[in-house]
């Protein structure tokens, strides 16, 4: 079981399908648990299966439900006012504790049977990663998340039941944020640090820090997770390495002076998983004679099996699940079949089989993905093709490909350039797919044409044009309806007439040689073929390319959703999301109204159904909208919406429809909350800057 947006998501490992279910509430999920095969250091199975869902929004609920039946069974409300960041059950399954995030970040402890409330308390004034209840002390509790970890304990007191915490104290050691902590049989408390040593806590102090003997850290970053098997101190880090320690080692160390306070111990045995992957859960197999076999949670996008017996027989680990990981930054459908892309933050460009519901490939390249178009057939004469912009300033073309063994598939590069010094925000087509435009945060918009010469795709650099201020970032390209340059369509159309006129030529040819041939002169047909194409292929060099020319007024490029009478509508957020801008270049006296349901939030994403009868909006609360398009532009009362991502963290960055219209996928920004941009001029970029002096030129080719 995971959670992601609104969704509950449940992985058979028999058949490796997936189902759902949706929160209660469209405010989303801070976190889920289950009612508990294992406490960090025995496997306990108390009676009767239930699982936790802690919501998000306002007054959010916890609702335990009943497996597998997945029916509600208690719901606890008043825990915290906005959301739940973490929930866990005592070592006896009786009791629940809650940790609510901002604005109150109150620690709750609940008889979750009947629903009541035993203790609440503020845990800290920061961030609270998690809280779990001690498996050896009943009572008693440790909570950690930025820059702190505390010790908590349920007292008697004259008045009654209290919490009582203690804040631990780093002493000389730098302060740390702490995710992975685990409590041992003696009162101490092991934890994780940022540097990936871990530290011994005893009454509050930390009594030591375990390194390894070659000086290097226990973890090469945050380890996330900490538990005790039968002796051994198993430990996960975002290096992707498993580790286990000998805990009587670690619970009896000692400082060292020579050591500047540490102790220096190698690992009993490690395990590393795949490249990049970032372990942050476990959890054991629930057949007590498979005890060695783990599933662990990959925080770069996966769910793993894994043997931890550290036998000479043992297998490596197997990938159970994998998907994207970190926020997505572009969607595209294929224009032809039920296939999408997408790209983000960790790098990697996926491809799926959204019928199928079927990962078909996933590559990683040297930087975070911006943005993705899938080019059409008419464009590059395939439709296996993708262009896509990163964050390192690079145009990347790639192509989706048979794999070696049968059913697997594989992307390769074909093309790279460098237009950019920053990373591209934007990248857009033109109606007709012939050119191509990208904006990044260098301040500059690239002009490219997209073209097919003598069988081969290229994407030729045009010229750049220079916008606003330093600083200043393009979130939106769009060609105003009906505003292709008209020497680019004169071009197309030359292109076309001339491909035209080569195929009546080789019609023509091979009429002549079949006439022959029925006279029965001797014919050399592939020497003249050939000649013929060797012409053609000259000829192709001779012809004068047709310029672009500088229209006026010039044609703009606008922030915004552009209309073919000059009017420009803006989807804003910060002060005034929640409501559409309209102006007009002609006259400076923009209107604006309400948009219904969705005041103070504000619009990312908008695109239109293939037959025009739909606009779908998203919003950075993680909402689709659907509104039906009516004469009047205005009226927007007529839609329908979907709570489908985080709330908090899923503003939606991408929409797009399948090949047929049947289908439509979002991409959303998964991991930062939306913070509103400040205010941004639109700009209007004039065509006459793809035409420029020799001198610029040299002095920006680096830039290509």
């Amino acid at each position: 079981m995971f959670v992601s947006g609104n969704l509950v998501h449940f992985l058979d490992l028999e058949d490796r399908s997936l189902s759902y279910m949706r929160s209660s509430a469209p405010g989303g999920i801070g976190h889920a648990t289950v009612r508990a095969p294992v406490t960090g250091v025995v496997r306990v199975h108390p009676g009767g299966q239930h699982f936790a869902v802690a919501e998000k929004g306002d007054g959010p609920r916890i609702i335990v439900y009943r497996w597998p039946e997945r029916t509600v069974y208690r719901v606890l409300t008043g825990g915290t006012q906005r959301e739940y960041a973490y929930v866990a059950f005592n070592a006896s399954g009786d009791l629940l504790a809650s940790q609510g995030g901002d604005p109150d970040f109150m620690l709750t402890v609940w008889n979750w049977e009947t629903e009541s409330t035993l203790l609440r308390c503020k845990a800290f004034s920061q961030d609270v990663y998690k809280v779990t209840f001690s498996p050896f002390h009943p009572g008693q509790l440790t909570s950690a998340g930025l820059g702190h970890i505390k010790l908590w304990k349920m007292a008697k007191t004259f008045t009654g039941l209290k919490l009582q915490g203690r804040l631990g104290r780093f002493g000389k050691t730098e302060i740390s944020d702490i995710n992975g902590f685990l409590q041992l049989p003696d009162g101490k408390v092991i934890s994780g640090c940022e540097w990936g040593n871990i530290l011994v806590w005893d009454d509050a102090l930390i009594k030591v820090e375990i390194t390894r003997r070659d000086g290097k850290p226990c973890h090469n970053g945050t380890i996330h997770k900490f538990h005790l098997e039968e002796g051994e101190l198993i430990s996960l880090g975002s290096d992707g390495w498993v580790r286990t320690w000998d805990f009587d080692t670690v619970d009896q160390a000692e400082a060292s002076e020579e050591l500047n306070g540490r102790y220096a111990l190698d690992p009993m045995n490690e395990l590393q998983f795949a490249a990049g992957s970032n372990l942050v859960s476990m959890w054991p197999h629930p057949d007590p004679d498979l005890e060695s076999i783990w599933f662990m949670q990959d925080g770069n996008g996966g769910i793993w099996k894994a043997d931890l017996s550290f036998s000479m027989t043992t297998r490596g680990p197997e990938r159970l699940y994998e998907c994207p990981a970190g926020p997505l930054r572009a969607l595209v459908a294929c224009p032809t079949g039920p296939l999408m892309a997408a790209t983000g933050d960790d790098g990697h460009i996926a491809v799926f089989n959204y019928r199928r519901r079927e990962l078909l490939v996933r590559s990683r390249f040297p930087a975070g993905g911006t943005t993705l178009i899938w080019l059409s057939a008419e464009v590059c004469g395939k439709t296996s093709q993708l262009l896509a912009g990163f964050a390192d300033g690079c145009l990347r073309l790639v192509e989706l490909h048979a794999g070696a063994r049968k059913g697997a598939f594989g992307l390769s590069l074909v093309y790279v350039q460098k237009p950019h010094t920053a990373p591209i925000t934007v990248m857009k087509q033109s109606p007709s797919g012939r050119m191509l435009v990208t904006a990044s945060d260098d301040g500059t918009v690239w002009f490219f044409s997209l073209l097919i010469e003598e069988g081969q795709f290229s994407v030729a650099p045009l010229g750049f044009a220079v916008y606003g201020e330093p600083g200043e970032t393009v979130t939106g390209l769009e060609f105003v309806p009906g505003s292709e340059v008209k020497s680019e369509i004169l071009r197309e159309e030359a292109r076309l007439a001339r491909e035209a006129e080569k195929d009546k030529q080789r019609s023509e040819l091979q009429a002549d040689i079949d006439e022959r041939k029925k006279l029965g002169l001797e014919v050399d047909e592939n020497t003249e073929k050939a000649k013929l194409e060797k012409r053609l292929a000259l000829e192709d060099r001779e012809l004068p390319e047709i310029p672009l020319v500088v229209p006026e007024p010039p044609s703009p490029v606008l922030v915004g959703v552009p209309a073919a009478d000059g009017t420009f509508t803006l989807l804003m957020g910060g002060w005034d999301a929640g409501w559409v801008h309209s102006a007009s270049f002609k006259e400076a006296r923009p209107t604006a109204v309400r948009v219904p349901g969705a005041e103070q939030v504000g619009v990312s994403f908008r695109t239109f159904s293939a037959d025009g009868k739909y606009m779908v909006l998203g919003l950075v609360d993680g909402r689709i909208r659907i509104h039906a398009v009516h004469e009047d532009p205005w009226a927007l009362d007529d839609y329908w919406h979907l709570h489908m991502h985080d709330n908090t963290f899923g503003r939606i960055t991408g929409i797009c429809f399948s090949y047929d219209g049947r289908t439509s996928s979002v991409a959303c920004d998964s991991r930062t909350p939306f913070a509103p941009r400040p205010s941004v001029p639109v700009f209007a970029l004039r065509a006459a800057l793809l035409e420029f002096a020799a001198a610029s030129w040299s002095s920006h080719r680096d830039n290509v």
